[in-house]
C-alpha cells in the first residue's frame, strides 16, 4: 500500500508559501528511505530516518536521486534530482527523527513531521534540469529554509523483525525495527535561481536566453 510518509506544513513556513511558486514532482528514488522504530509514546510512534545511501569521512553524507517527472511546473519536469543529506558523524545514530502526524490508531498515524534534527543537520535538494542546475536549501544547521516537501513510499517497501502489517506505524511500535524501500518526493519552493556556474558554462548569449526565461516564469506566478 502506498503511504505518505512526510508532511510539511508548519505555521513557520506560512510566509514563505506566498512566494513558494514552484512546484517539482521526483520520481522513484534509486535509494531506500529507511525508517527505524523507537517506540510508541503517548500513542505517537517515534523514528530515527536515513534519507537514502550514506557515506561517512567526517561528515556523513545520505543520497536520494532519481528522475524529476512531468506534473511539475513549467521548467521543472524533466531532468534528475539528489536530495543531499549532511550530518557530523559524531551525531550517528539519531540526528533526524520524526514523529507520527496521529496516534495510532489514527487516519495519520502512517504519515509524519520531523521532530529533531541535529544542529549541523542540512538537506540541499539538487536539481539538474533542461533549463538549468539549482540547489534548493531545505535544511540549513538544523533549521528549516523554507520549502515544503513530502515523501512517499511506492509499495515495495520492507520490514524487519517480522513487523506485520510491514507499515510506518506498526515498526515505530518495535524498537529496532526498520521499514525501508524507495520514494517519490514533491516539494514546492520560491522561484530559483541557477547556480552561479551554469552562467560561465553557457557564455553571454545563452545566459541572455536564460535571464529571459526566469522572467516568463515570473509572469506567470
Amino acid at each position: 500500500m502506498i503511504s505518505r510518509i512526510a508532511v510539511f506544513l508548519g505555521v513557520a513556513l506560512t510566509a514563505l508559501t506566498l512566494r513558494a511558486d514552484i512546484v517539482v514532482d521526483l520520481g522513484a528514488s534509486s535509494q531506500d528511505f529507511v525508517l527505524t522504530g523507537l517506540g510508541s509514546f503517548g500513542g505517537f510512534g517515534y523514528w530515527t530516518i536515513q534519507q537514502g545511501s550514506c557515506t561517512s569521512a567526517g561528515t556523513v553524507t545520505c543520497d536520494l536521486s532519481g528522475a524529476i517527472v512531468p506534473g511539475g511546473s513549467s521548467g521543472f519536469t524533466s531532468g534528475t534530482y539528489n536530495l543531499v543529506t549532511t550530518f557530523a558523524a559524531t551525531d550517528v545514530p539519531y540526528p533526524v527523527q520524526g514523529v507520527s502526524v496521529s496516534p495510532d490508531p489514527g487516519p495519520e498515524a502512517n504519515e509524519f513531521f520531523y521532530s529533531y534534527f541535529g544542529s549541523d543537520v542540512s538537506m540541499v535538494l539538487q536539481l539538474d534540469t533542461p533549463g538549468g542546475n539549482y540547489a534548493v536549501p531545505l535544511v540549513t544547521n538544523g533549521s528549516f529554509d523554507g520549502p515544503s516537501f513530502g515523501f512517499a513510499y511506492t509499495g515495495t517497501e520492507v520490514c524487519t523483525m517480522g513487523v506485520s502489517p510491514c507499515d510506518q506505524a506498526a515498526v515505530a511500535l518495535v524498537d529496532g525495527a526498520t521499514i525501508s524501500g524507495p520514494v517519490t518526493i514533491s516539494a514546492t519552493f520560491a522561484n530559483p535561481t541557477p547556480e552561479p556556474g551554469l552562467f560561465g558554462l553557457l557564455g553571454l548569449c545563452l545566459c541572455s536566453l536564460v535571464v529571459v526565461a526566469v522572467r516568463g516564469k515570473k509572469a506567470q506566478a
